[in-house]
């Protein structure tokens, strides 16, 4: 019996370590949006293409800057964004390679299909203890800042 008790130990020590990457991020995250002028113009013409009712646009628009943003990275790698009580948007998720980036591709924006949202993602780097996103990629590039904590 005692020859089996550091076999247990040893075999409880792997099963606990061997959580997978995506679980271990995997949580509610956080922050706020930012965004520059530029930013605020494109997101509106990107709401106008996708033909977002006004009602949707005006109240996207209205507090950009400061938005509470929430984001659920669930264990089976899907996600929900949500902001400022607008419509969330949902989707799948996965980790780069290296497990340094969280890449988030949305599906669903509300009521609104996003068809063509195949190469469309958002990256978010991962802080070293997993407890911080901060965006990064193609969306800083319209003038979008967000930096989320567990």
């Amino acid at each position: 019996m005692k020859q089996l008790l550091p076999i247990a130990l040893l075999a409880v020590l792997i099963i606990s370590g061997c959580s997978s990457p995506e679980k271990k991020l995997a949580g509610s995250f956080s922050g706020t949006i930012e965004f520059t002028e530029e930013g605020k113009n494109q997101v509106i013409a990107m709401m106008k293409q996708l033909q977002a009712p006004q009602a949707e646009i005006d109240k996207a628009t209205k507090d950009m800057d400061g938005t509470q943003v929430t984001l659920d990275l669930k264990e089976d790698l899907s996600f929900t964004l949500n902001s400022g009580g607008l419509p969330g948007v949902t989707g799948t998720w996965t980790l780069n390679e290296d497990g340094s980036t969280a890449v988030l591709k949305p599906e669903v924006a509300g009521t609104l299909n996003l068809p063509n949202s195949g190469n469309q993602t958002m990256e978010f780097t991962i802080s070293d203890d997993n407890k911080s996103l901060t965006l990064t990629g193609d969306a800083r590039q319209i003038g979008m800042s967000i930096k989320l904590n567990k």
